[in-house]
């Protein structure tokens, strides 16, 4: 994202068309199947992120003293991530099934909230990597979570 050239617009005194009714862009075939392809997508990224902390913490040939603190996080955040693995692989085949058409939004909300929690307690749990992530967008400030818990066990991963 860093290389994308976002720009700031705004329009004063321009005139639009409504396209379809209120709350029908929502509405529309597809929609919410594809809201949780997003959910995928952040999934993705809290794995890339969590790889470190996995790398560092999980490698059972590491001969350097277990840190039973960073233990713990690597626990929890292993456990939302494939928490969200088997809603996102129940979902799809939920999708694939065509059954819970009716409930589509109810199924991508579910999907959506999961991983959201997972990417949470990724983000808080491995602060330093989110720093990482995050430098070159400029938007540090909201997912900066810097642990002073964990960081040792970060040491040569990261440029603080």
């Amino acid at each position: 994202m860093k290389d994308t050239d976002s720009r700031t617009v705004q329009f004063s005194g321009a005139t639009a068309t409504p396209v379809g009714r209120p709350g029908e862009y929502l509405q529309r075939a597809g929609f919410w199947y594809g809201a949780i392809g997003v959910a995928a997508c952040w999934l993705g990224g809290a794995r890339g992120v969590a790889a470190a902390l996995y790398r560092a913490v999980g490698n059972e040939q590491n001969s350097a003293p277990r840190d039973p603190h960073a233990q713990a996080h690597l626990g929890a955040v292993d456990a939302g991530l494939t928490a969200a693995d088997a809603v996102l692989i129940a979902t799809a085949c939920q999708v694939d099934a065509g059954t819970d058409c009716a409930r589509a939004e109810l199924i991508a909300r579910r999907a959506r909230a999961v991983v959201e929690s997972a990417v949470e307690e990724t983000m808080v749990r491995t602060g330093p990597g989110i720093m990482r992530c995050a430098a070159g967008t400029g938007r540090c400030h909201t997912y900066v979570t810097v642990m002073k818990a964990i960081a040792p066990a970060f040491a040569g991963e990261f440029e603080f």
